[in-house]
């Protein structure tokens, strides 16, 4: 069956209106129906809902369309996942030609185990007790439900054998950490004895876990899912499956340091939060985002360890073109604990009151004893330094107010040094990671189905990364093969200049044939980029070392570029 005549098929077999409805609020409206728009922030409604064409659609900003159009943009997910999904719904039996995902049965156990927990929650004497420690820490079953938060029971090897029982290998157990093996060679399930916060990408899949003990006595009172097959720390945010649709809707996300002052934002009824995990924020979770949002919130913890974190990641945030703003909490809170203590009105209203960069900076080093004459001194150049670069009126405001305040001049006119370039490839303009990276866009313009084999690569290069994400919606929303050129030009015309430049000549050289020589040459693409993320992030860390005005700072980034230096080794010495 060709693919418009099966979606001609699905889109007239599926109501739009019951459709509809299981997302968002829907009001009777003449014959048809209408409701606020789930793709913008409005307060008027402007998306309508046509009983007589079976579309849904927005006036205002374009969102909906026919059935499979409004399933995939509310859900984040493809085209073709949405034809697969209400092609079931709808008893209509597909003949599939296209690659199975080689991590289906990945997600699949992710989601058994996930199911299980969830369900020893509330079904066992020791979830029973998780549960109660949930509802004291301001958690509600609303917010458990939403986010699948669940319990590993303390028995050794329970998820293991229910697993092994589903025909489920122990070694693919093992490879996505759900199962541990210690040094007697017995099993042990990972999570055991812990509240379990599943870890949701933007296909809703679950991918990994972060876990927190309630024992008093365990000294880790946090375990997360180690890199794997299908989870990568640097990459991977808690709670993008659910906050993804608001992040879209509202162009910005508020950005946490744990799963609980997740939770926490999400009990307030605001969904669009998402926390890292195990990892500080890196360039790679920045870019990820900037596919969703223009601008970040950052709302760390209040204490000394939160502010460096809110100040490093701002420099990745101001990088990447985003838009930045942080919310302050007095020392000693982070987001959860506010929460508890204050409530949700007030919790809100904090998340409303946000500071910009040169506020928030301004806040945190005018808290010393002006007095002392160190403390002074690292004022002064701490200020002068983020204001050198600043725009005229916000230099003139700063200076005056600390002027006036402290009776402290600074010196705003110092030379700031910007972060180093990436290394270049001798004799070009352009550098390895870059050049690698042009050549992966290309297999992917080529044809769709080079994207079925490769997992999200980590491009050094902002512009590369912008490109992929463009790809991949255009593949997304049509059914063709290949990307035309002509159309993906006038679609974005904001990356025709890098296009023409590195793009378009290299093409006729580049074979779209998927076979072991083209798939090797990917590989060896990728390890290069990688090779060329990480002298990017070493050269980075080494410029903020030389900036740094903070001992402890210091000691922390030499700690990460020698092990930097060990991996780029470790990594050359294999290729």
């Amino acid at each position: 069956m060709e693919k418009e005549t099966l979606w001609q098929q699905i889109n007239s077999q599926i109501n739009i209106v019951e459709l509809v409805s299981e997302f968002i609020d829907i009001q009777k409206s003449g014959k048809g129906y209408k409701a606020l728009c789930p793709f913008h922030d409005e307060k008027t409604p402007s998306f309508s809902i046509s009983v007589e064409k079976n579309i849904a659609k927005c006036f205002s900003c374009g969102g909906g369309g026919t059935p499979i159009s409004f399933y995939a943009q509310i859900k984040g997910i493809s085209l073709d996942q949405a034809t697969t999904e209400l092609a079931q719904r709808a008893g209509i039996t597909l003949q599939t030609t296209h690659k199975v995902d080689p991590n289906l049965h990945y997600y699949q156990m992710m989601n058994e185990a996930s199911h299980f927990y969830e369900f020893n929650l509330y079904n066992s004497n020791s979830g029973k007790e998780a549960l109660q420690y949930l509802h004291q820490r301001g958690i509600t079953d609303e917010v458990i439900k939403a986010l699948r938060i669940g319990f590993a029971p303390t028995s050794r090897e329970t998820l293991k054998n229910l697993l092994t029982q589903k025909e489920y290998l122990v070694n693919d157990l093992i490879d996505i950490g759900l199962v541990g093996q210690d040094e007697s060679g017995r099993y042990y399930d990972f999570f055991s004895a812990r509240i379990t916060f599943p870890i949701i990408n933007e296909n809703g899949h679950i991918i990994g876990f972060s876990a927190r003990s309630i024992d008093p006595k365990v000294k880790a009172k946090y375990i997360n899912s180690a890199d794997n097959k299908i989870y990568n720390k640097s990459v991977s945010l808690y709670n993008l499956g659910l906050a993804r649709q608001k992040m879209k809707q509202t162009g910005e996300v508020l950005i946490h340091e744990g799963v609980f002052d997740v939770a926490a934002t999400v009990a307030a009824k605001i969904p669009n939060a998402v926390a890292t995990l195990g990892t500080a924020l890196t360039k790679e979770h920045v870019n990820y985002l900037k596919r969703f949002v223009n601008k970040v919130v950052v709302a760390y913890d209040g204490d000394q360890a939160g502010v460096s974190s809110s100040l490093k990641a701002y420099q990745l945030i101001k990088q990447a073109n985003l838009q930045c703003e942080f919310i302050v909490l007095d020392q000693g809170f982070d987001p959860h604990d506010y929460y508890l203590k204050n409530g949700r009105e007030a919790y809100v209203s904090l998340t409303n009151k946000r500071l910009d960069y040169y506020e928030f900076v301004y806040g945190v080093y005018s808290k010393i004893d002006f007095s002392n004459a160190n403390d002074l001194m690292k004022f002064k150049q701490a200020m002068s330094k983020v204001l050198a670069d600043a725009p005229l009126n916000i230099k003139e405001r700063y200076q005056e107010l600390i002027l006036e305040k402290h009776k402290v001049s600074l010196n705003t006119n110092i030379k700031v040094n910007k972060p180093p370039a990436v290394v270049k490839v001798k004799g070009s303009g352009i550098s390895k990671a870059q050049r690698a990276g042009d050549q992966l866009l290309i297999h992917f313009l080529k044809t769709r189905r080079f994207l079925e084999n490769i997992s999200t690569p980590l491009f050094a290069v902002d512009m590369q990364l912008n490109i992929y994400s463009s790809i991949i919606n255009y593949y997304d929303t049509t059914s063709d093969m290949l990307v035309n050129m002509t159309k993906f030009s006038e679609l974005y015309p904001e990356y025709q200049d890098y296009l023409q430049k590195y793009i378009i000549k290299q093409t006729e050289f580049i074979s779209p044939e998927i076979n072991m020589t083209t798939l090797s040459q990917i590989e060896k693409i990728v390890k290069e980029i990688d090779l060329g993320r990480i002298e990017k992030e070493k050269e980075r860390l080494s410029w903020l070392l030389k900036e740094s005005l903070d001992d402890e700072e210091k000691i922390k980034l030499s700690e990460e570029i020698k092990k930097l230096n060990i991996e780029l080794r470790l990594k050359r010495s294999s290729q």
